[in-house]
């Protein structure tokens, strides 16, 4: 028994490094995938954030401009709106039956 015992050990051992130096190799190529993956993220980040920004600020401007507008005018265009909505409406309605019937003639 005490004769395999080095050989036994010696064998595992081989086995054990065999396979540390593969997981060695393997996370080496992780690290490097991983490190490539950040840094294809946080490039375009650097773009992406101050268009971001840009547009926000852009949208606050807008909407700051609204609260120039009397409300009278506001109500003002919300019922020309809404009457511009219902003569349309009602044109594409008539069109769609006229097209309608004269397919059927």
């Amino acid at each position: 028994m005490n004769q395999l015992r080095p050989n036994a050990e010696f064998i595992a051992s081989s086995f054990v490094n065999y396979y540390n130096d593969e997981t060695d190799s393997l996370s080496l190529f992780h690290l490097i995938t991983l490190i490539l993956g950040i840094v294809f993220l946080a490039i375009p980040q650097l773009f992406i954030i101050p268009k971001i920004f840009s547009v926000n600020k852009t949208n606050m401007k807008v909407l700051s401009l609204f609260g120039y507008i009397p409300p009278e005018e506001v109500e003002e265009l919300a019922e020309k709106c809404e009457e511009y909505i219902e003569v349309y409406l009602d044109e594409i309605t008539a069109r769609r039956e006229y097209s309608y019937i004269e397919g059927i003639q």
